[in-house]
């Protein structure tokens, strides 16, 4: 899935991740999302780019649970 076929700026990807992802291991989780999806960090990079010790299928597995969580919650831009 490529972010910018949804038109939306950075800062409003950011904003949405750190607004919606909650929970669990949710600082991780947003991480994750940030430097991989926004900031363009390989899913193999993260553990020596920013010290998250997670395997890259794990990694994937998370952006796969938690990326439609933040897209569900694009209409919340057009309420700011």
């Amino acid at each position: 899935m490529d972010l910018k076929d949804y038109n939306i700026p950075y800062s409003n990807w950011k904003l949405l991740i750190n607004e919606w992802i909650i929970g669990e291991n949710a600082k991780r989780d947003r991480e994750i999302l940030i430097l991989n999806l926004l900031d363009g960090i390989p899913l193999e990079s993260l553990y020596k780019e920013a010290g998250i010790n997670i395997s890259a299928r794990q990694a994937s597995r998370v952006i796969e649970k938690r990326l439609p969580e933040v897209i569900s919650h694009i209409d919340f831009l057009k309420r700011q």
